[in-house]
């Protein structure tokens, strides 16, 4: 954590914004490698331990407003929400690639 504090200190004194990780390589277009690509990070079990991780902590942060901070409780309760979103899109992908797998299935049944 202090690197963190540091790394941010140092940012703001050079005026140069925090860089985020971001893979350089473009997401595929096509769905069949989005549903490959969704279902290995569906597999990850470090994936499931952070979002695990994420959503205990903004269930203790709304659990422990006051009653009159509703909208730090309403903002916590709107992030976890958010990250199970993220779950449901990366199963979306997936079933999209099954659905499509599917069909070509049995079109190459039908064409038998």
């Amino acid at each position: 954590m202090k690197f963190r504090a540091f790394a941010k200190a140092l940012g703001e004194y050079w005026d140069v914004p925090p860089q985020r990780w971001r893979s350089t390589q473009p997401a595929p277009e096509d769905k069949m490698q989005l549903g490959e690509n969704a279902r290995r990070l569906l597999d990850d079990p470090v994936l499931h331990a952070a979002l695990d991780r994420v959503q205990q902590k903004l269930i203790e942060s709304w659990r422990n407003t006051a009653p009159g901070e509703g909208e730090a409780r309403e903002a916590a309760y709107r992030l976890y929400w958010a990250s199970e979103l993220f779950r449901d899109e990366l199963r979306l992908m997936l079933g999209d690639a099954r659905a499509i797998e599917a069909r070509e299935r049995v079109r190459s049944q039908d064409a038998a």
